[in-house]
């Protein structure tokens, strides 16, 4: 019933987003189930992905906000090659909206990149990038005061914490 929800085309995208956005709120029951988290990456890639270039800023922000719930359990994203393929895709898809236009969509990327860093692929993946993206956290910070947003630098500040000093001046 949720395929088939989610497979209807429509010009209303409320019912797609409403479906994700239950789906994330269950991340806590997913996460007590490896059986669930096992049949999460598979419907991630194939309903959500495609949302992270959606011409619907909601769409954007509510793909990376589900990214960012479920992307960091420790079953998905670790099922071999394709799932590494899948989360560099991911990856490199949230990391385009830390630019969008519409800042919701800036704030779920920042956030869910945040989460992601719990695999070692994403660490590897923003490192070189990381003086951008230490400015564009920053950027959106001054665009918004939200204590997420500041507890997702901290984090940042924590994994990357050897290889930050030589942007520190370029920050401030």
């Amino acid at each position: 019933m949720l395929a088939t929800n989610l497979e209807q085309p429509g010009e209303d995208f409320r019912v797609k987003e409403a479906i994700l956005h239950s789906l994330g709120n269950l991340d806590d029951l997913i996460k007590d189930s490896q059986q669930l988290q096992a049949s999460i990456e598979p419907l991630l890639q194939q309903y959500v992905f495609g949302e992270l270039a959606s011409p619907v800023p909601q769409m954007r922000a509510r793909a990376c906000w589900l990214y960012g719930r479920l992307g960091a359990l420790s079953h998905v994203f670790n099922s071999g090659p394709t799932s590494q393929d899948h989360l560099r895709h991911v990856l490199n898809g949230i990391y385009e909206n830390l630019s969008h236009a519409d800042l919701p969509v800036r704030v779920e990327a920042a956030l869910a990149l945040n989460q992601l860093l719990e695999h070692e692929l994403a660490v590897d993946f923003l490192r070189p990038g990381l003086e951008v993206l230490l400015k564009t956290y920053l950027k959106i910070m001054d665009d918004i005061d939200f204590d997420e947003l500041v507890e997702a630098l901290q984090s940042l500040v924590d994994v990357y914490q050897y290889e930050i000093a030589p942007y520190a001046v370029s920050l401030c």
